[in-house]
C-alpha cells in the first residue's frame, strides 16, 4: 500500500492512502523507521492494524512534488494571461 504523509505534530503522523477505498491511518512517528515530512511517499503492509515493512519511497515523492510545481506553474501562468 502506498500512503502520502499529509502531517506530522504531536508525534504522530496522519496517513492517506492512494487508493482511496482505504482509510487514513495516524501512527506514532517513532514507528517509521526514517525521517518523513508532509508530502513524502511511504508504502507499507498491514496486517490487524498493525504497519510493518515500512518503506520511503523517493522516486514516487519526486513525482508527486513535480505534478505539483507543474499544476503550480500553469495556475501562476494563467493569473498572468487574465
Amino acid at each position: 500500500m502506498i500512503y502520502t504523509v499529509d502531517s506530522t505534530e504531536c508525534g504522530k503522523a496522519r496517513l492517506v492512502p492512494d487508493d482511496e477505498a482505504l482509510s487514513e491511518i495516524v501512527i506514532a512517528l517513532d514507528e517509521i523507521p526514517f525521517s518523513v515530512c508532509e508530502g513524502d511517499k511511504i508504502s507499507c503492509e498491514e496486517k490487524d492494524g498493525t504497519l510493518f515493512d515500512i518503506k520511503a519511497e523517493r522516486e514516487l515523492t519526486e513525482q508527486a512534488k513535480k505534478r505539483i510545481n507543474s499544476l503550480f506553474d500553469k495556475l501562476k501562468n494563467k493569473k498572468r494571461s487574465d
